[in-house]
């Protein structure tokens, strides 16, 4: 900001209600658990979402006015059927945000459910794909798009898990990325390293490699399975300290010189007895966090999913939770 010296008193004084914000928002953060409000805005690189039912350019607009703030990202899946089914769905979804001046981040599966290993794709079965998905992309305008390549890879839920092969998943990664870059204008697409706060460890034998990895993510969402987890001090407490929580994947981060992400995180009605559902406390640290930290972007899941729980917020069935987010964001 210094290289561009203010043209009059007015602007001046625009810089530095600016920079106001910024300290403001960054002296908020604290590492022990917020559980009242505050109305101090939460700097942020980059703020996106997943809507329910497709997130397209009419449901983001929708958030947009809710929250009162435009978007710079906007994210979403590409399809896990089969591989063709894939392709469809990114020609689909990136060329209905052609030109937008939004970045699109998307969880992109790496086995699909017609068949295939990690082991196959890390020895090239797949390479034909991932040249016809970059070429895609490219066509579609978005040479700077974020992949998020077989996110929650230390989970068991998916298909390309890594926690019985990590050195399979961080062999295969390899192989996607080159393939990928190879293509012809596709040298600057970004690739989100991306596994879950959950309770499963980290198999940091599944990491590609500093070259192959531009953003290093984490999923999270506000959710209580045992009983100390009913109280929401404890409960974030939690997820800051436990092995593979905010604290180490800040730090994970920093040791390979890439910013963070929070590609989804959310409200949940996913809890033990006592626990706060509408926990706008959570929604605060979030906040906090974002400011005081090196944070590309960051993605709110308003979905609701039968079985995962309940995310949404302009439904009003997290009215405190809604609040806190309209005020930080």
């Amino acid at each position: 900001m210094s290289s561009l010296p203010p043209r009059s008193r007015r602007a001046r004084r625009l810089v530095a209600a600016a920079a106001l914000v910024v300290v403001t928002a960054t002296s908020a953060c604290s590492l022990t658990p917020r559980l009242g409000g505050t109305s101090e805005v939460a700097a942020t690189r980059g703020i996106g979402v997943f809507r329910q039912g497709g997130t397209t350019p009419a449901t983001v607009g929708e958030w947009e006015r809710w929250v009162g703030r435009r978007l710079t990202h906007v994210s979403t899946y590409f399809s896990e059927q089969s591989w063709d089914a894939q392709l469809h769905a990114a020609d689909w979804f990136t060329r209905q945000w052609q030109g937008s001046g939004k970045t699109i981040a998307a969880g992109v599966p790496i086995i699909v459910n017609s068949g295939g290993s990690l082991r196959a794709g890390a020895n090239g079965a797949y390479d034909g794909h991932w040249r016809n998905l970059a070429s895609t992309l490219v066509r579609n305008g978005q040479e700077r798009m974020i992949l998020r390549l077989g996110w929650e890879f230390n989970g068991t839920w998916y298909k390309w898990s890594a926690v019985r092969d990590p050195g399979a998943f961080a062999d295969y990664w390899r192989r996607i990325v080159t393939t990928m870059r190879s293509v012809p204008g596709a040298s600057g697409l970004r690739f989100d390293w991306n596994p879950g706060i959950g309770p499963a460890n980290v198999p940091l034998a599944a990491y590609p490699g500093d070259a192959y990895v531009d953003i290093i993510g984490l999923d999270i969402y506000d959710r209580s399975f045992g009983p100390r987890g009913a109280n929401d001090a404890a409960r974030w407490a939690d997820f800051m300290e436990r092995p593979y929580g905010l604290r180490w994947h800040r730090e994970f981060a920093r040791a390979h010189g890439k910013p963070m992400s929070f590609p989804e995180w959310g409200i949940s009605d996913v809890h033990v007895g006592g626990a706060t559902h509408d926990n706008a406390g959570f929604v605060h640290n979030m906040a906090d966090w974002f400011a005081s930290n090196d944070v590309a972007y960051q993605s709110y899941f308003d979905v609701d999913k039968p079985g995962d729980g309940n995310h949404k917020l302009m439904t009003g069935q997290f009215p405190r939770s809604g609040g806190a987010y309209r005020s930080r964001f």
